[in-house]
């Protein structure tokens, strides 16, 4: 699809409701232990066992000035992160936490780098010719694991840093 002429202006809220579902997608988790959350570290209450995921909001850009009435380029900055937790009462098998190809981080972080570099979110249900981003989904680093403790727990994740570019919908 051409990057220019069919896409169509959205919000960025309704664009980070619909990258949920593409992480939900290409991780395999169900769409609830996707979170949409302000920080890495603010998950909420962490569903019990296995992986989870977020995404996380990070700044939106503007571009191409002059700006038009009722729309303007724009790029949504994001994070992907891909968590999963080991209690520290049991020993840390740090090479299943990376590499078990079902919960391990850095499969999942390969699925969802693999799923969203270079889509445009194309939006079926509403045109089949329509997509939600001027220019493909860029990934612009993996970082390989961050870690965050707990009373008894270690939360590991991986992140991933996304820009997607898009016309923000101006109107109310």
């Amino acid at each position: 699809m051409s990057p220019l002429g069919i896409c169509k202006p959205t919000k960025p809220y309704a664009l980070l409701r619909r990258l949920t579902d593409e992480v939900a997608a290409a991780t395999g988790l169900v769409t609830e232990r996707v979170f949409l959350t302000p920080s890495p570290e603010i998950i909420g209450r962490m569903p019990p066992g296995g992986a989870f995921a977020s995404v996380v909001p990070n700044r939106i850009t503007f571009s191409g000035l002059p700006q038009h009435d009722a729309f303007l380029q724009a790029d949504l900055h994001f994070t992907v992160c891909i968590y999963t937790r080991v209690a520290v009462d049991r020993a840390l098998d740090g090479t299943a936490l990376l590499t078990d190809p079902q919960r391990g981080l850095l499969p999942l972080a390969d699925r969802v780098f693999t799923a969203l570099s270079g889509n445009f979110l194309p939006d079926p249900p509403a045109d089949p010719q329509g997509q939600l981003l001027r220019n493909p989904l860029q990934c612009s680093a993996v970082e390989p694991t961050s870690w965050a403790e707990g009373a008894n727990l270690i939360l590991a994740y991986v992140q991933l840093h996304y820009a997607a570019p898009f016309l923000y919908d101006m109107s109310r």
